[in-house]
């Protein structure tokens, strides 16, 4: 009895040790899966050669606040150029 308790506590430890190692390559595949990509990773903190403190973090902001609106812009261009094809399909369908 003392034989065969000891080997399912030994069988126990490993299915736990295996789950927990699986649950570690899951969070490590899903955070390299789900993080953002480019110039948005390097904006979090100032660089080693830029300027530090105060300065540096106005220089980041000023430069993600500069990264945002080119983004806004070419969102606002998307949005005219999709309101263009909706009107003219719009027509073809009044007009066909």
């Amino acid at each position: 009895m003392m034989m065969v308790r000891r080997g399912l506590l030994a069988w126990i430890s490993r299915v736990v040790v295996l789950l927990v190692l699986l649950c570690c390559a899951i969070s490590v595949l899903y955070m390299l899966a789900c993080t953002p990509k480019g110039d948005e990773e390097q904006l979090a903190l100032p660089r080693a050669n830029s300027p530090t403190g105060k300065e540096g973090y106005q220089a980041v902001l000023q430069e993600w606040e500069e990264q945002h609106r080119n983004y806004v812009s070419s969102l606002k261009r998307q949005i005219a150029q999709l309101k263009e094809e909706l009107q003219e399909r719009s027509e073809q369908l009044r007009n066909g």
